[in-house]
């Protein structure tokens, strides 16, 4: 077995790119703590997340000629692949969402359908042939012959069913899209009022300036007019931990509405033609 594949496989996968850009994140901060003279490792490692996801507070700037020049050089290479990987995990979590969505969906026909098949075998009309519900005299007549099933209820119900699968390939595209994405948008506005929740508790911050802070945080807008203040670093991890699954989130939702927008585009395509 050929190791190079494997391993440019596993490097191209969103796991492989997020390996690459949290050892790209530590080398990063550990250049900048040497370069700062006041800054810590920690404090580098902050600088090094505003810069490759572009948020950029502006309460961590480099105030040295080679902090400045090594930070043009660092976001080349750093915001490309902080974006491959915020696309390799938002593409991974939208076909997730879309496989959950399938999954419920065919469990619900199957359900459905078994509950319709009860109904009809409970009501279904006699077969042609069946002599239980025919007079005894004309089934005297008959027994002998074979029974006849009723070729023209088994086309209906052929016809029926190939209609039905018909209108469901028919359906699914703008179904499937339009459900993902509103999916996706609502596990973000959950998200958002979660992590403004816990904001206005860790912070002295109201809940509208908390909701404030993380849309523009994870738009990568970034003002830096407010700033979450970290007693801890566990407090600080988790918030950089935070961020970047919301972005993740956000590149999901990217997904879907390119998704939405296609479909729109098809059926606008469509009626002008």
């Amino acid at each position: 077995m050929r190791i190079g594949p494997l391993v440019y496989k596993f490097f191209s996968s969103p796991f492989g790119l997020f390996l690459l850009l949290t050892i790209y994140a530590l080398l990063g901060a550990a250049v900048f703590s040497a370069l700062e003279e006041e800054w810590s490792f920690e404090t580098g490692l902050a600088f090094c997340g505003t810069v490759f996801t572009t948020i950029g507070y502006g309460h961590l700037t480099s105030q040295t000629v080679a902090g400045k020049v090594l930070t043009c050089l660092y976001s080349v290479i750093g915001i490309p692949l902080c974006f491959m990987t915020l696309v390799g995990f938002g593409d991974l979590l939208h076909r997730g969402v879309k496989y959950l969505l399938r999954l419920l969906r065919r469990l619900c026909r199957a359900g459905c359908r078994g509950g319709s098949a009860r109904d009809v075998e409970a009501t279904a009309l006699p077969v042609v042939g069946d002599d239980s519900e025919v007079p005894q005299s004309e089934a005297e007549g008959r027994s002998s012959g074979p029974a006849v099933i009723d070729a023209e209820s088994v086309d209906v119900k052929e016809a029926g069913h190939g209609r039905e699968r018909q209108l469901e390939t028919r359906n699914d595209p703008d179904c499937n899209v339009c459900l993902v994405f509103t999916v996706t948008l609502a596990c973000l506005l959950v998200y958002v009022l979660i992590g403004a929740a816990a904001a206005t508790a860790a912070e002295i911050w109201s809940f509208s300036d908390s909701v404030y802070f993380i849309v523009t945080s994870l738009f990568t807008i970034g003002f830096g007019d407010l700033l979450p203040e970290h007693p801890t670093h566990s407090i600080g991890a988790l918030s950089a931990i935070y961020i970047f699954v919301g972005l993740i989130l956000m590149s999901s939702n990217v997904h879907a509405g390119i998704s939405v927008a296609r479909v729109f585009k098809a059926k606008i395509k469509g009626c002008l033609m």
